[in-house]
């Protein structure tokens, strides 16, 4: 018996719709990574439905201060900066109009501030301890998929994800988007329409403003591709407040 007031099933669909968390007004920086890093305990169900229950497109300020703020439903979450925080951090200082420093950006990053032009989202919604791991059992009771399912679960998400991402890129307007994870290459080429030459060890797509980059994980990102994203984005004249 399933503890919330939705199906596992609808579960996932409120997943879905929430495509990441930050700054998510009109022509921002986007970043997109290749899945949520933070996975769900077990009977987490009413959770779940109040974290993912609004309709926007990314969790905001106002949004986490509802649920997680002084008083609140839920304790205050202690997040600590990712190593892709830091890396977009060391970005938009670079691209920043008023010189703020790199940790007062990475502070706003990881505490979801409002106004920093900078929005983040996942091309695949449910967290779980790696790209390569698989579901544990009890996301059978939460969302409907257990260990042998992930093929489906992909399946899935791009009907009903993967659309989503495209209205909330056509809405927002974003200046551009940079993209971690050579795994996922051609599911970004496809949630964002890329197509035409590109070199194959760092895709540009000038047209569509869309950079596809390796992951920070493991090392995989180097200082230099860092570099290489800046100075992109700069030519782009994308900035950050």
């Amino acid at each position: 018996m399933e503890s919330g007031r939705l199906t596992r099933a609808e579960r996932f669909l409120l997943a879905c719709n929430e495509l990441g968390w930050g700054d998510g007004t009109k022509n921002g920086l986007w970043f997109f990574g290749m899945e949520e890093r933070l996975p769900w305990e077990p009977g987490q169900e009413s959770r779940i439905e109040d974290h993912y229950g609004h309709d926007k497109y990314f969790r905001d300020r106002e949004v986490e201060s509802a649920l997680y703020g002084e008083g609140r439903k839920y304790p205050k979450r202690d997040f600590k900066p990712s190593d892709g925080d830091f890396v977009e951090a060391k970005i938009c200082a670079e691209l920043s109009t008023s010189r703020m420093p790199e940790n007062d950006i990475l502070k706003n990053i990881v505490n979801v501030m409002p106004g920093t032009g900078i929005a983040h989202g996942n091309l695949y919604p449910l967290g779980k301890p790696g790209w390569k791991s698989t579901f544990p059992p009890h996301y059978l009771d939460l969302f409907g998929y257990g260990p042998g399912d992930m093929a489906q679960y992909r399946k899935d998400v791009a009907r009903h994800r993967f659309p989503r991402i495209r209205d909330a890129r056509k809405e927002l307007s974003p200046k551009a988007i940079v993209c971690f994870g050579v795994g996922c290459w051609p599911e970004f080429r496809e949630v964002f329409g890329l197509s035409g030459p590109a070199d194959p060890k760092r895709p540009v797509y000038e047209e569509d403003r869309v950079i596809l980059a390796y992951h920070w994980s493991f090392n995989n990102l180097k200082e230099a591709d860092i570099q290489w994203i800046t100075v992109k984005l700069k030519e782009w004249g994308v900035t950050v407040p």
